[in-house]
């Protein structure tokens, strides 16, 4: 690729016939005659890195103001995260072009709603990618996520795999950071989807105002989208209803709500059941039964956001088929015991998210519920005693224990869940695997037990180490002791 052509799309007029052979965002892979794009991040600022590349013999795209010195090799522009977002959209042949996709923003629902997606589309015949939380998936290709929605380079990567393996379409998890931070920034999308909004994150984006402010920003990426047809898609619902619906009046796409209460496209609950979520769906005067196996009304929210976002595109008839099966690792998943009990393994790490899941169990009537539970550590703060609160509330005993404590020392962070909480019904234990041990150690038949926090993910962060840490296979490994002594 000729780097002038490149260029000329951040509005450089380069004369020179150069051919670049890679587009990097990292310094250290920065090789002769690669295009390195210099940032300034959270904790690095990548323009240190300049001189040592150029030595290289790379070409550099640096922000005005952050590197001094001159060279005919550097080039200049006001925003070089922006810079490297166009840049790594035609670096990729605008792959975001070629496919259809759906964004998805919120505190809650994101990844089953992705998934919910897929299913749906992929059922339709319309072979569907995703970039979210738990992995990337392209076709038959499945990559490990390390952010909820990665940095540009990565996600014009993703999608142009997705388009030369004959994907269609991407359901994809836009997060509050990646709007803030411009990850996203010259991305076409179709649909824009916002779920919901309740505390998180607010160690970055210091208010509840500011987190709003930021993810409503989905809705200016697709006003600003070169896509026809395009659809904004929210929850009615929510508090913040009225203000999405006054926000994007300025904006020219189609707009389509869901809701239990209120909607478009509305839900109408008929009952739920260990193993069954049943609900019918209205719209267009028209109505859709449906049983799926993901539980709790949160689902059925997810259900109503992934339909709204595809309505236009499918057959709504084949809905039930394509939901009936439906399964995200570590979002509500139920493991069953011989011995009575139920363990659920659930991604809630925010107090809306543990007041769902535990509402949820209590409308399966449990004898007991036991939770296992902690926070983690460099985030949020102000959410751990609500957090305690909502637990102690909403289960007969908990067990405070940690979950990703990073560089804070783990007991303080459970002292600070245990200002929350209103009972005495709990007790503290530091290591994770102990609590979860615990838990399956106390229930006894009718119960349920709840392993909060973690969901899907394989690790635990303890300090500056990553150790490997699974909440379902250590709940599988004393559910099996315990039932191999009750057959002795």
């Amino acid at each position: 690729m000729l780097l002038k052509d490149l260029l000329k799309h951040i509005g450089i007029n380069h004369k020179g016939n150069e051919v670049i052979n890679n587009l990097v965002e990292d310094s250290r892979v920065a090789k002769e005659n690669d295009l390195f794009v210099a940032i300034k991040g959270e904790n690095v600022d990548s323009h240190i890195f300049i001189d040592d590349v150029l030595k290289r013999g790379s070409f550099v795209v640096a922000q005005k103001g952050l590197y001094q010195k001159s060279s005919e090799r550097v080039f200049f522009i006001d925003n070089s995260k922006r810079g490297l977002a166009v840049l790594s959209k035609y670096y990729f042949g605008c792959p975001d072009e070629k496919l259809f996709i759906i964004g998805i923003t919120g505190t809650n629902g994101k990844t089953t709603t992705t998934y919910m997606i897929k299913s749906i589309l992929d059922t339709y015949g319309v072979s569907t990618g995703i970039i979210g939380t738990i992995k990337y998936i392209i076709g038959d290709e499945e990559i490990k996520a390390k952010n909820t929605t990665p940095g540009p380079y990565q996600i014009y990567s993703i999608l142009s795999k997705m388009v030369d393996k004959g994907l269609k379409a991407c359901a994809m998890e836009i997060s509050s950071h990646s709007l803030a931070m411009e990850r996203v920034y010259s991305l076409d999308i179709d649909v824009a989807v916002f779920t919901n909004i309740t505390q998180d994150h607010l160690d970055f984006h210091k208010t509840r105002e500011e987190y709003f402010n930021s993810k409503v920003l989905i809705f200016d990426l697709l006003e600003k989208s070169k896509k026809s047809n395009k659809l904004a898609v929210y929850n009615a619902d929510i508090p913040e209803a009225d203000i999405i619906r006054e926000y994007i009046k300025k904006f020219n796409f189609d707009v389509l709500t869901y809701g239990i209460n209120k909607g478009d496209i509305r839900a109408k609950i008929r009952g739920l059941e260990i193993n069954h979520n049943k609900f019918t769906i209205c719209f267009d005067n028209k109505e859709l039964l449906m049983d799926i196996p993901m539980l709790g009304r949160f689902n059925v929210y997810n259900t109503l956001a992934s339909f709204a976002s595809v309505k236009h595109k499918i057959d709504p008839e084949i809905l039930p088929k394509a939901l009936k099966a439906i399964s995200v690792n570590g979002r509500f998943e139920s493991i069953t015991t011989s011995l009575g009990f139920v363990v659920i393994i659930d991604y809630a790490h925010t107090p809306d998210a543990l007041k769902n899941v535990l509402e949820t169990a209590l409308e399966i009537k449990p004898v007991n519920i036991i939770t296992v539970f902690g926070a983690g550590g460099d985030r949020d703060k102000t959410k751990r005693p609500l957090m305690g609160e909502v637990v102690s509330k909403l289960s007969n005993y908990s067990i405070i224990t940690s979950d990703n404590p990073r560089s804070e020392e783990p007991l303080s962070i459970i002292k600070d869940i245990e200002k929350g909480m209103v009972n005495k019904n709990y007790s503290i234990e530091i290591d994770r695997e102990t609590a979860i041990k615990k838990a399956i150690y106390m229930a006894e038949e009718g119960d349920l037990v709840l392993i909060a926090g973690k969901g899907h993910e394989d690790y635990q962060i303890i300090g500056d180490k990553t150790l490997y840490f699974s909440d379902k296979e250590v709940a599988i490994k004393y559910i099996k002791e315990r039932e191999n002594n009750a057959r002795v």
